[in-house]
């Protein structure tokens, strides 16, 4: 038994060394740099064109780019102009390219995306809105094409440069440098490819037309705002009522703003003199926000917007704690005013210090004695006086 498997263990052992004598992948006597079995170089490394991508996982978040085109009609376009450029810091924004030709300012502005649409709200309420576009490409598909072709480029360039150092022929040495300028060439143009992309999608573009008008009854016509009212709050949602005052079917849109940025942005269709019911949930309890409401039809210009400050009820711990806040800033208030007067009655109180002081003083010892002494020299020569009456009048008797 042990005699047979020896000998399996041994023709396991020639079998293998053969196998590897075959794979020789540098056969001196082939002109051809072959790679063994009628492998060539190109055959190794597949086209990564042909790379699928079905085992790749699902893509969770989109690579999106927005872009809108704008155009702005106003009295005074270079006011319009200095207002926008003064919010670029605001909305983590840039001037990527600009001009100016009669009256007419064109400007493309690339914005961080997440603050793309309150931007552009803040650009259209500087004037009124001669037109209007927004679109958005998805190009997920394309850029994870791009990254999986790097990646299988990435694997070929490592594995030739490993070939290269076992090359044993110049042929074999140039083959694969030509190989290698190619790969590296095309991950020079991949890479630049998926610059472009990521500066796309995290900053958005908007191509900005600022014209000057004088007289804007020579427009299209203005949507009628829309009335707001009925507004109730609870600690995290607000509830309100909007009513279509124009003669036409109109989109609403109600944007919510906190501290100036947009939150979250609703719109609804109605019917000429309809009215409806909208609302914002998940508000943060005890905040102010402020809502703007606007309409907008084919055709017409948008409307004004009608805009409401709301404050979310408080919960029971805010409320205790303003309570304590409220009367921490009265007690504190109280306390500054009594300090305040201290303060200000303090010099008073010095200078009369002062000069009483020291007035009583001389007074107690220079001046009221000689006035004691007077006094008594009167009260005797009266007294004296009053004997010398009395004496006269008993010697008349």
């Amino acid at each position: 038994m042990k005699k047979l498997l020896l000998s399996f263990l041994l023709a396991i052992t020639l079998i293998l060394s053969a196998c590897n004598a075959s794979m020789d992948p540098y056969p001196d006597t082939d002109p051809d740099p072959d790679l063994g079995n009628g492998e060539t170089i190109d055959d190794m490394f597949p086209d990564p064109e042909q790379i699928h991508l079905i085992n790749q996982p699902a893509q969770i978040n989109r690579k999106m780019i927005y872009t809108a085109n704008l155009g702005i009609i106003s009295e005074d376009p270079t006011q319009t102009y200095l207002s926008i450029l003064n919010q670029l810091l605001t909305y983590e924004s840039f001037v990527e390219a600009e001009s100016y030709s009669n009256q007419i300012y064109t400007v493309k502005v690339r914005v961080k995306t997440e603050h793309y649409q309150a931007f552009i709200i803040y650009m259209r309420s500087l004037g009124h809105t001669a037109h209007f576009e927004t679109s958005a490409v998805d190009v997920t598909n394309q850029y994870s094409t791009l990254e999986a072709r790097r990646e299988a480029l990435l694997t070929q360039h490592a594995r030739i440069l490993e070939l290269m150092e076992a090359a044993s022929t110049l042929n074999e040495m140039l083959t694969l440098e030509n190989k290698l300028t190619s790969i590296e060439t095309e991950l020079n143009q991949i890479g630049s490819n998926l610059s472009n992309y990521d500066s796309l999608i995290e900053y958005s573009t908007i191509n900005l037309m600022i014209t000057r008008v004088e007289r804007f009854e020579l427009l299209l016509p203005v949507t009628k705002m829309p009335s707001v009212h009925s507004i109730e709050t609870t600690k995290d949602d607000v509830i309100f009522s909007v009513n279509n005052t124009d003669e036409n079917t109109v989109t609403i849109n109600a944007v919510l703003f906190k501290n100036g940025v947009l939150i979250e942005e609703k719109s609804i269709e109605l019917l000429p003199k309809q009215k409806a019911t909208m609302s914002f949930d998940d508000l943060d309890p005890a905040t102010e926000y402020y809502i703007q409401v606007f309409a907008s039809q084919e055709d017409y210009q948008v409307s004004q917007s009608s805009t409401r400050t709301i404050h979310t009820d408080r919960t029971f711990f805010s409320t205790t704690a303003h309570t304590f806040k409220v009367s921490f800033n009265a007690l504190s208030t109280i306390l500054k005013g009594l300090f305040l007067a201290t303060v200000a009655i303090a010099p008073f109180g010095f200078t009369a210090a002062v000069v009483f002081i020291p007035s009583k003083v001389i007074y107690n010892k220079k001046i009221k004695p000689k006035r004691v002494e007077k006094r008594r020299e009167i009260e005797a020569i009266i007294a004296k006086r009053n004997q010398e009456i009395s004496q006269k009048a008993n010697q008349n008797k």
